[in-house]
């Protein structure tokens, strides 16, 4: 048994390796895959949602300790409904900044359950989108949350305008459509 489990995070880290792989080689012929997309696949290219681009790397996430170590009192939220990996990326157009966390939740239950578990109070539904709501109640930012297929979904944008509204609601729409099984 314990071989096995070593086998499976064996082949769990060779996958995230060639998922890494990937986006920096899209034309790679073992990229070509038309499976299930990756962590990495649902973040958005620099200006495919306007004028925002990639902060920094993107941190993918693939073992408990990890997780821990990111997001710290907060990790059992994710790992206790089936956690498998998570994807964190910033995004900014100037003067705004996108945080991005796509959690592989390993099924599209447990994806709904942390979505159904974490609905904020005060909510806005993102037109167009059953599993997609934006946080109204927080004082001077927006936060979204959304879930599709085994993906749960969270966004943070560091204002409260107008402006800011569209550009997660955008960003949310874009992540969501490239959640296909």
């Amino acid at each position: 048994m314990v071989a096995f489990a070593a086998l499976i995070l064996r082949d769990r880290a060779w996958m995230t390796r060639l998922a890494l792989l990937c986006a920096l080689l899209p034309g790679m012929s073992a990229c070509s895959s038309s499976g299930p997309p990756t962590l990495i696949d649902m973040l958005p290219a620099d200006n495919e949602v306007g004028t925002w681009t990639h902060v920094g790397d993107a941190q993918l996430l693939t073992e408990v300790t990890a997780l821990y170590n990111r997001i710290d009192g907060a990790a059992p939220k994710y790992i206790d409904r089936g956690w498998v990996g998570s994807v964190y990326a910033n995004y900014s157009d100037g003067t705004q900044t996108i945080q991005v966390a796509i959690h592989d939740m390993g099924s599209a239950a447990n994806a709904q359950d942390i979505y159904n578990a974490y609905l904020p109070a005060s909510l806005q539904a993102v037109p167009g989108r059953d599993s997609a709501v934006v946080d109204m109640g927080l004082p001077t930012a927006y936060a979204a949350h959304a879930y599709r297929d085994r993906f749960y979904i969270e966004l943070n944008i560091d204002q409260k305008s107008d402006a800011a509204l569209t550009a997660i609601q955008q960003f949310v729409n874009q992540i969501l459509d490239r959640a296909r099984s």
